[in-house]
């Protein structure tokens, strides 16, 4: 038999389960009877502590789902908030290029205006993490003046180390999420393993039980029938 578990701070302990069980091919109906009440107590006490570690569990359960679910979102959110920082750095080189090429007296590549970097999104979690910061305004190279492309080359630079802080910000929120999922499984495993353990010992003294009644009314039944 198991060695009743430790019980979780919110559970009582497992009940130890009555000792001498009756021989069901020996015993009396009295001894039975005695018995039987015992174990019904326990049987009582032994699962209403099984229902609140079933409970406990259906908790960690519930907070591993919220967790999951908050890490679907934050990934996907962060990855777009990167893509959208790297599409604007490319599309200030490239107009800066367009400059450059005129400024040289070269043909003007593309047309008249690369595709402007769209707006980002407001992001649709709740985060500890600063605002995200305004998107600078890129010029078209190919008609920018210079103070233009001097000026959104400093907004650039000034936009660059908040984005960058609030990327990092943003990743720490994920990796802490992802750390909170790996140890709230390691305190919901012991506690699962430690449940269904208990759950078969439960399960064994009941299956005991039920056969040493069964043996006692087969032997009570076939003394009636040679009457």
């Amino acid at each position: 038999a198991q060695t009743p578990a430790a019980a979780p701070a919110a559970c009582a302990e497992m009940p130890v389960a009555p000792a001498n069980m009756p021989d069901g091919a020996k015993a009396n109906g009295d001894a039975l009877n005695k018995y039987n009440q015992a174990f019904l107590a326990f049987a009582n006490s032994a699962k209403a502590v099984l229902d609140c570690r079933r409970l406990e569990i259906e908790g960690f359960t519930k907070q591993q789902g919220d967790i999951k679910a908050r890490d679907a979102a934050l990934v996907p959110e962060f990855n777009a908030i990167v893509t959208r920082f790297n599409a604007i750095g490319a599309h200030l080189r490239a107009e800066a290029d367009r400059y450059n090429a005129k400024a040289d007296g070269k043909p003007i590549p593309g047309g008249p205006s690369i595709s402007p970097t769209a707006p980002a999104a407001t992001p649709a979690l709740p985060t500890s993490c600063p605002a995200l910061p305004a998107q600078p305004t890129i010029p078209n190279g190919a008609t920018a003046t210079g103070p233009q492309m001097t000026a959104a080359n400093a907004a650039y630079a000034t936009y660059t180390p908040h984005m960058q802080a609030n990327i990092a910000c943003r990743k720490k929120e994920i990796d802490d999420n992802q750390a909170s999922l790996t140890a709230l499984k390691a305190k919901a495993d012991p506690v699962i393993v430690a449940y269904n353990g208990l759950i078969g010992d439960f399960n064994a003294k009941s299956d005991a039980w039920v056969a040493e009644v069964n043996e006692y009314t087969a032997r009570v039944e076939a003394k009636t029938k040679k009457r």
